[in-house]
């Protein structure tokens, strides 16, 4: 019995190897892929956050587009300056409703692939009225 296992043993010798080798990049590959999502997750997080940033400061009485635009540039410089490349922040207001958008580009660990960002956030603007005047 043992002649017989070990003949069945020397068969196999290098079968764990060989396992490792075709497993280990499909799980390189995987653990990739997490960490890609979770950037773009995070940018994504972040533009968000800069887009209500950029609104609450557009929102404000004498706040102004251009505010919301600066104060979300400035966020975005200050939280995560290489997470969002290329920036691209607008901002409209008017009498009722300040909007601030915010788009880009997120870096990629896979060659070839082009991941975008949005973030946009929209606040009802502060103004006050005369006590006669309704709502």
């Amino acid at each position: 019995m043992t002649a017989l296992a070990g003949a069945r043993g020397r068969g196999e010798v290098g079968a764990g190897s060989l396992e490792v080798v075709l497993v280990m990049p499909a799980l390189i590959l995987l653990i990739t892929a997490v960490v890609q999502f979770a950037l773009w997750s995070h940018a994504t997080h972040v533009a968000v956050a800069a887009a209500q940033e950029g609104a609450e400061a557009a929102r404000v009485v004498g706040g102004t587009a251009e505010a919301g635009e600066a104060r979300a540039t400035d966020f975005l410089a200050q939280t995560a300056p290489r997470l969002i490349a290329s920036p691209v922040v607008s901002a409209t207001r008017n009498a009722e409703v300040a909007t601030v958008t915010v788009r880009g580009q997120v870096p990629t660990l896979f060659p070839g692939l082009t991941l975008s960002v949005q973030g946009r956030a929209t606040d009802v603007a502060e103004r006050f009225r005369a006590e006669d005047e309704g709502p």
